[in-house]
């Protein structure tokens, strides 16, 4: 059984993975390169199959608390028709409800009483704020050395990284790897919409080359996402972020959209960020190993990057868990992993495609096509994703 664990990088998947090595008995330490664990973002949705994983955590609760429960959601043409809608009832009463919340909330959530959430196996939690790694060394066998930004260094049993996108675990022991682009930026934007709230379910805007997503939050709020084709760098433009700029490129949209940018000029940061994607083979080296996005960070497409990082998280602790040799570990966690990961990459980044065409005759034909699709058939590729069980 692997003794101690080093998991840089304090996001929603170290965070989840934390307590499950602690409820499991294994040492913790928490590297987290800002200086306290905070989470900067909108909002987030996590469906059932992340909200059980964390009733395994007994955190489920708290987060139904926190957030929303998913009812329904939809997919309209710009102007606001709908072109297809799932509702949630039937889905809720056999696999359990999805959520959304806001991100701080939930971050907030999971790093609650983090430090002694291995209180009853005995297991130590550290968390370390203001701290990264700036070397590692990481053999084919026996532990990683960890040097950090203090200078000082580390011997862990496992280094896992689970620092985002930009990894620098994966580069330090793995290279620098090829980031794609899919082609299109977005703005996130949370803040109170009056009214709007109450009476609003999940619905996506699909236009030409562009779309809002609106998901109703706990009282007045509203989570708002908006995409649209791009060069890449955009999200890099400080002029591309400003309110005129987003509401200039959505102006084609009506529903709820035109309130919901009336909301935003009364304030709270609008954030932007192109949507990329990374493939990582094979997400381990010797003794260090990576999670979520660091590993295989999707576009949103399916709203399950999240969950992807909680379900790692369960299963690398699971693995950690039950082998003395790190390495067969690691190995085992993503021979378990892989095909579940790589299936959703693939279906966000061809939804995420057909969502952003901007030819009318394509998109004619698109709208069509969702409005004949069978419910039924739309509900059993939502429960195939939803029931999984890692």
């Amino acid at each position: 059984m692997t003794r101690a664990v080093m998991i840089v990088g304090g996001g929603i998947g170290g965070l989840v993975l934390t307590r499950a090595l602690a409820q499991l008995g294994i040492d913790v330490v928490v590297l987290e390169r800002a200086p306290k664990l905070r989470a900067e973002g909108a909002g987030i949705t996590l469906g059932a199959n992340a909200m059980r994983v964390l009733a395994g955590l007994g955190l489920a609760d708290a987060v139904a608390a926190a957030g929303r429960e998913l009812r329904a959601a939809s997919i309209t043409d710009a102007r606001g028709r709908v072109l297809a809608t799932s509702d949630f009832t039937a889905l809720s009463e056999r696999l359990g409800a999805g959520h959304a919340i806001h991100r701080s909330a939930l971050h907030e959530i999971l790093a609650r009483d983090l430090e002694v959430a291995g209180r009853a196996t005995d297991a130590r939690v550290s968390v370390r704020c203001g701290t990264t790694v700036t070397a590692i060394t990481a053999p084919e066998i026996g532990a990683p050395v960890v040097t950090l930004s203090d200078g000082s260094t580390a011997h862990p049993d496992a280094v896992i990284g689970a620092d985002g996108l930009h990894s620098s675990v994966r580069a330090l022991v793995m290279g620098e790897l090829p980031i794609r682009y899919a082609g299109y930026t977005c703005w996130r934007w949370t803040g109170t919409v009056p009214g709007a709230a109450s009476d609003l379910d999940t619905v996506e805007m699909w236009g030409a080359g562009a779309r809002v997503g609106l998901v109703g939050l706990p009282g007045d709020q509203v989570y708002a996402f908006f995409v649209a084709n791009a060069p890449r760098g955009t999200a890099q433009d400080p002029a591309a972020r400003s309110l005129a700029s987003v509401a200039a490129r959505f102006a084609e949209f009506g529903g709820d959209v035109p309130r919901v940018l009336a909301a935003m000029a009364a304030g709270g940061p609008i954030l932007h960020h192109d949507i990329e994607e990374i493939e990582v083979r094979p997400w381990s080296r010797g003794a260090v190993g990576l999670l979520g996005d660091a590993a295989h960070a999707m576009t949103p497409n399916f709203g399950q990057g999240a969950a992807m990082a909680i379900e790692d998280a369960i299963v690398l602790a699971r693995e950690l868990a039950g082998h003395d040799d790190v390495a067969v570990a690691l190995r085992s966690y993503e021979a378990r992993r892989r095909d579940r990961v790589d299936d959703l990459q693939r279906g966000a980044r061809r939804l995420g495609a057909v969502a952003q065409w901007r030819s009318p005759l394509a998109r004619w034909a698109r709208d069509l096509a969702v409005r004949c699709t069978p419910a039924a058939s739309s509900q059993r590729a939502l429960e195939k994703i939803l029931a999984h069980v890692p």
